[in-house]
């Protein structure tokens, strides 16, 4: 322990990983699967006591009754009147039953399903056009904003009113080039990984993370599990390319049983780190190791540490390259040894995890992957857990509370977004988040942000938390001012806008949302111009703004 306290002192993952793989529990360890698989006989259970949808995540995929479930689920569909669901459903029949072979299926079955779907799609689409409802909500993803202005050519997801800036103090952060309104999109921001959390596995879609408890979404399962679900075949295509299958057979690891409360790392950043390390260190197309990712991990490689630096002068900052994955702080020389063993042990398991489950789908890993190879996994999988405590963000879906008509968060999972992490806290935010579908984050300002200041995003308490004595000393020492005024002049100003405010809250309890934006942000406009904070007519203005946000982000359409 003395040992590997000087290694967790120094930040040397390499001896810390190495020295737990030499403990005999460790290197003996052997991984087998854990996963909650098919089961036939519980399909048919459920599927004879009219849980069609239960039935169908319990039965083996692309069989007799798999069809046999999944129509009958497309005529329940209809028959409440579920016209986008039955139309849904029919697609995900067809293209399933387009890939059956007669091993699994008798021909002349396959041809009965196949019917039957193409008559109920017709119904379908002939009532939806009666009703003027044609492609209403067909297609799960929301329209993603974009960016407002010029895109940033060194920061490729942010607008060019950003810049980068490096202080000692500071660290890396993002500054505004010129004044920005309040309402502006700065950041739209794609995830390098993202990982869902248990509560969500089986109320929101894998990939996309869209809420699978709308009236207008169908929930199938994965073909090989019954833990995950997905909003569509596609999202079930690219889940499973991309990192199901490198996680499904040892899916249970993921999954927190406990009743202990959740932490933030027991609820899905463990999965998160796993996906990161999947995201490089595997070669989707032949399904092995990538030699140099392995490289990157290794602590005797200074060229190559070298090579993953980012220089702003003359790279581009994209947050799907690992090397802005591989930048972000860790603090793992600053991290309490206890902490540090637990996530070298835990990412030793996660190591060996990845390569059993790379040698069920590809045999010849067994001769390829050795024990230095495993040491090198488990030191990414601890860099990228380290990583995680401090860069990760909360993917969340908003739904509308029926009773307070205000719409509040709940997370379903975690992302990378290495654009966003360049954004340091500040208890007076000027941006505000918003999840989209596809674990795509949305940055605006919040506020009017002056040319040259720094951009801040909340990671915690607000500083409308601080004591009274605080914030009267931030007043008075944000208060000096030699301009002269027309108080009643501003005073009238800002009571007619005060009224305008209060419309736009009427309009919000109503649920139009986007004319309350309008009135919102010019009332915005002018306070900030007129107040200094804190006071509390901004705070209402931007709690309201991000109300309206929050209904056009990730959401869900679940009564509460």
């Amino acid at each position: 322990m003395k040992q590997f306290d000087q290694y967790s002192k120094d930040g040397d993952r390499y001896s810390m990983i190495e020295m737990v793989m030499q403990v005999e529990q460790a290197s003996k360890l052997e991984i087998t699967s854990l996963f909650n698989c098919k089961d036939n006989c519980r399909a048919q259970e459920l599927y004879n006591n009219a849980q069609f949808t239960e039935a169908l995540f319990a039965v083996t995929a692309n069989t007799s009754l798999f069809f046999e479930i999944i129509t009958t689920r497309i005529q329940h569909w209809f028959a409440i009147g579920s016209y986008i669901k039955c139309y849904k459903d029919c697609d995900y029949a067809m293209t399933s039953l387009s890939i059956v072979t007669k091993s699994n299926v008798e021909m002349e079955d396959v041809q009965k399903y196949q019917a039957i779907c193409m008559t109920m799609k017709k119904k379908c689409i002939k009532l939806l056009n009666k009703k003027k409802l044609k492609g209403l909500n067909i297609d799960n993803m929301k329209k993603i904003p974009k960016i407002n202005g010029t895109l940033n050519k060194k920061l490729i997801c942010c607008s060019d009113a950003l810049t980068f800036a490096h202080k000692i103090v500071r660290g890396r952060h993002l500054v505004a080039t010129r004044n920005i309104k309040a309402g502006s999109v700065l950041i739209v921001d794609k995830p390098f990984a993202f990982s869902t959390d248990n509560q969500a596995l089986l109320t929101n879609c894998l990939h996309c993370h869209i809420s699978l408890e709308s009236d207008e979404n169908i929930k199938i399962p994965c073909l090989n599990c019954q833990s995950v679900s997905f909003c569509s075949e596609n999202c079930c295509k690219e889940a499973w390319n991309n990192y199901h299958k490198y996680e499904c057979s040892i899916f249970g690891n993921f999954i927190e049983t406990s009743n202990h409360v959740k932490t933030a790392d027991a609820r899905s950043f463990s999965l998160l780190a796993y996906r990161t390390t999947i995201a490089k260190a595997i070669n989707k197309q032949f399904c092995t190791l990538n030699p140099e990712f392995l490289d990157y991990q290794s602590a005797k490689c200074e060229n190559v540490e070298k090579s993953l630096e980012i220089d702003m002068s003359i790279d581009t900052y994209d947050p799907l390259d690992y090397r802005t994955v591989y930048s972000l702080e860790t603090h793992c020389y600053e991290a309490r040894p206890n902490i540090n063993l637990a996530r070298a042990i835990k990412s030793v398991y996660l190591a060996k995890c990845l390569v059993y489950s790379l040698r069920k789908i590809q045999p010849k890993a067994n001769e390829i992957v050795n024990s230095h190879q495993i040491i090198l996994l488990a030191v990414a999988m601890m860099r990228h857990m380290q990583a995680i405590n401090y860069n990760a963000y909360e993917i969340v879906e908003n739904y509308r509370n029926e009773t307070s008509k205000v719409w509040e968060p709940r997370s379903i999972g975690g992302a990378i977004y290495t654009s966003v992490s360049l954004v340091n806290h500040g208890c007076y935010p000027n941006i505000v988040r918003h999840s989209y579908p596809g674990g795509i984050v949305v940055v605006r300002s919040i506020r009017f942000i002056e040319k040259g200041s720094e951009i801040f995003d909340c990671y915690g308490p607000h500083f409308i938390s601080d004591p009274l004595s605080d914030r009267q000393r931030y007043l008075k020492e944000c208060s000096s001012c030699s301009r002269k005024i027309d108080i009643i002049k501003l005073n009238d100003k800002l009571m007619r806008s005060v009224k305008n405010r209060v419309i736009a809250t009427s309009k919000m309890y109503e649920g139009c949302y986007s004319e309350a934006l309008l009135l919102l942000l010019d009332h915005s406009g002018l306070i900030d111009k007129i107040l200094i904070a804190p006071c509390n007519e901004i705070i209402k203005t931007q709690q309201s703004i991000i109300q309206c946000y929050n209904s056009m982000g990730n959401v869900s359409q679940k009564k509460f």
